[in-house]
């Protein structure tokens, strides 16, 4: 059997099938076809953040809100005009803990 071959009704279900993003609790109001719906998340601006410090393990992940609670109150971050982040202290400032919470 060929691996190449399509098969057009599917593809136009897929296509008109609308389905809403899996970050529409975050606050997104997308409706998309179903067969774009995995591309739409991959870079979806209400998906989950990690934290940027990696280089502490940091385990929390979570809305632009949890996030920004996070480097500010875990890793005593300034926030600068809306969007950008400064450190108050050195790294051997930063308060660490084992459980990771925002």
């Amino acid at each position: 059997m060929d691996d190449d071959i399509r098969c057009l009704l599917l593809e136009n279900i897929a296509e008109s099938v609308k389905v809403s993003c899996k970050y529409e609790e975050y606050g997104c109001h997308e409706i998309i076809p179903f067969c774009k719906k995995l591309k739409h998340e991959d870079s979806c601006d209400f998906g989950p953040y990690n934290c940027p410090r990696s280089t502490l393990k940091c385990c929390v992940d979570g809305d632009i809100s949890i996030l920004v609670s996070h480097l500010t109150n875990h890793h005593m971050a300034e926030i600068i005009n809306g969007s950008n982040f400064r450190r108050r202290f050195s790294s051997a400032h930063i308060r660490h803990d084992q459980s990771c919470s925002t």
